[in-house]
C-alpha cells in the first residue's frame, strides 16, 4: 500500500468518525481513475456515504447537507475527497448521471462493500439511459473543444482528454448500449473506429496522445495533432446527429431505487459493519 493510499484511507476513516457516517464505496476518479493521468495529477477520491436510519427519518430532512468535501495537501500531492450521500447518489443513478455511473466502474477502490456495490450497479444498469448519457458526454466534449479551437497550437494536453474521453465513451455507448468503463484505455480497446477515415491511424494517434499525457505535467501544452483534431471535428456533429435520432423509453417508477436505498442503510449499519479496504 502506497503512502498516498494510506493517507486517503485515513482521511476517509476520519470523515466516518467525525460525521457519524459509513462509507461503503470510495474510489479514484478523474484522470487517475481513467488510467491516463499526468505526472502531477491530483488524487480525486469520490465516495458514497450513508447516515443511520434516524437521520433520514427526520421531520426536517429536506435541506440537509448531502455532500462532504475535503481538500488537503500532502507533500506535493493534492488530495481532493468528495462524497455524496446515498440518497443523492441514487437519485443521480436514476437520472442516468454519467459521473455517478462512472464511480461504480472505477478500477481503483479505497473502500468497497461488495454487497452494496452490487445493489448500486443494479440500479445504475436498470435506469441507464443511453440517450441521456450520450447528451451529457457530447455536451462536455463540445464545451472543451471550444476551448481547444481558440488556439489548437497552444492547447493543454489535459484539455484534449476532456474531449477525447467523452467522444470515445459515446462510441462505446453507440456500439454496446451499456455504461462505459471508467478506464479510457478499456473503452478505446473495446470499440471499432470504422466511422473514421483511417481507423488504424486514429487509434495510433489516440494511443500516442495517452503516452504524451502520462509523460507530462497537468498543464503542459502539446503540438496540434491533425489526426485527433479531424476526428473531433467530424465526431462531434456525427454524434449529435445520432443522438437526435435516438429513441429511449425512460423508466418512471422508482420502487427499485427505494428498495435498494432501504437495504443499503440496513447493510452498512447492521452490527456496525465496516466496508472492506482494498490494498
Amino acid at each position: 500500500m502506497t503512502e498516498i493510499t494510506k493517507e486517503i484511507k485515513s482521511a476517509l476513516r476520519t470523515i466516518m468518525t467525525d460525521k457519524n457516517v459509513k462509507i461503503p464505496l470510495a474510489i479514484e476518479s478523474g484522470s487517475r481513475g481513467w488510467s491516463f493521468n499526468s505526472t502531477d495529477a491530483d488524487y480525486d477520491c469520490r465516495f458514497v456515504y450513508v447516515h443511520d436510519i434516524n437521520w433520514y427519518l427526520s421531520v426536517f430532512s429536506e435541506g440537509k447537507k448531502d455532500t462532504i468535501q475535503n481538500i488537503t495537501q500532502s507533500d506535493n500531492d493534492t488530495l481532493d475527497l468528495c462524497g455524496w450521500d446515498l440518497r443523492k447518489f441514487l437519485q443521480h443513478l436514476v437520472k442516468s448521471n454519467v459521473s455517478a455511473a462512472d464511480w461504480l466502474q472505477s478500477d481503483i477502490c479505497y473502500l468497497y462493500d461488495e454487497k452494496v456495490v452490487i445493489l448500486l450497479k443494479e440500479v445504475a444498469e436498470r435506469y441507464f439511459n443511453p440517450v441521456s448519457a450520450s447528451w451529457q458526454y457530447l455536451s462536455l466534449a463540445k464545451k472543451k473543444y471550444a476551448q481547444i479551437a481558440i488556439n489548437p497550437k497552444t492547447a493543454s494536453i489535459k484539455a484534449y482528454s476532456y474531449v477525447l474521453r467523452p467522444l470515445i465513451n459515446n462510441i462505446f455507448i453507440e456500439q454496446f448500449n451499456q455504461i462505459p468503463f471508467a478506464s479510457f484505455q478499456k473503452n478505446l480497446d473495446a470499440i471499432s473506429l470504422e466511422n473514421s477515415g483511417n481507423p488504424e491511424e486514429l487509434r495510433q494517434a489516440v494511443n500516442r496522445y495517452i503516452e504524451i499525457r502520462r509523460g507530462n505535467t497537468e498543464w503542459a501544452t502539446m503540438e496540434s495533432d491533425e489526426t485527433l483534431l479531424n476526428f473531433i471535428r467530424e465526431e462531434i456533429p456525427r454524434q449529435e446527429e445520432r443522438i437526435k435520432g435516438a429513441k429511449f423509453e425512460k423508466i418512471h417508477e422508482h420502487s427499485c431505487a427505494d428498495e435498494v436505498f432501504r437495504e443499503i442503510i440496513e447493510i452498512v449499519w447492521d452490527g456496525e459493519n465496516k466496508s472492506h479496504e482494498h490494498k
